[in-house]
């Protein structure tokens, strides 16, 4: 059991998905810094330490406030309660132990939680490139989706300041 046994294509769809959820993160990030209506660096400020489940919970009020579209709020809401399934499925992907238990076995993931009312739950499942790069995908396409309702709604902000 071991990483050397992981083959190149599960390692890149794992990849894929910590890329693409790094670009979901910013375009909701960049979607907060138009709603604030500050400069790039500002906005910066603001959104550097939260973490994503802050991230999104603002970008949402922030729309209630500053958006007056009722189509486009409803696409947010629907975008924004995928990128936090997405992030649930990032996490997972991120945080298991992958493995084979032989040679050319299925790679598998492991993860172990602690949850209130069951106690310990172990999820060990088999998965396959495929379903990651499946994950990727559905990441990628939610980051797309708030890139392009801001743009659409006229939300995309100024990069007014010099350096980045």
């Amino acid at each position: 059991m071991g990483l050397g046994e992981i083959g190149d294509e599960h390692l890149r769809a794992i990849g894929q998905v910590t890329t693409n959820f790094g670009f979901l993160e910013f375009s909701v990030a960049e979607l907060i810094w138009a709603l604030l209506g500050t400069g790039q660096k500002a906005g910066q400020a603001v959104t550097a330490r939260l973490p994503f489940k802050q991230s999104v919970a603002l970008a949402s009020a922030l729309a209630k406030q500053r958006v007056t579209n009722k189509a486009h709020l409803e696409r947010l809401d629907t975008l924004l309660s995928r990128a936090l399934s997405a992030e649930d499925e990032r996490n997972t992907i991120v945080h298991s132990t992958w493995f084979t238990i032989a040679e050319g076995e299925k790679v598998s993931r492991l993860k172990f939680k602690v949850d209130k009312s069951k106690g310990r739950v172990v999820h060990f499942a088999a998965v396959s490139a495929k379903e990651l790069s499946d994950i990727a995908d559905r990441i990628a396409d939610v980051a797309a989706g708030v890139q392009d309702l801001a743009a659409e709604a006229g939300l995309v902000h100024e990069f007014i300041d010099a350096d980045p």
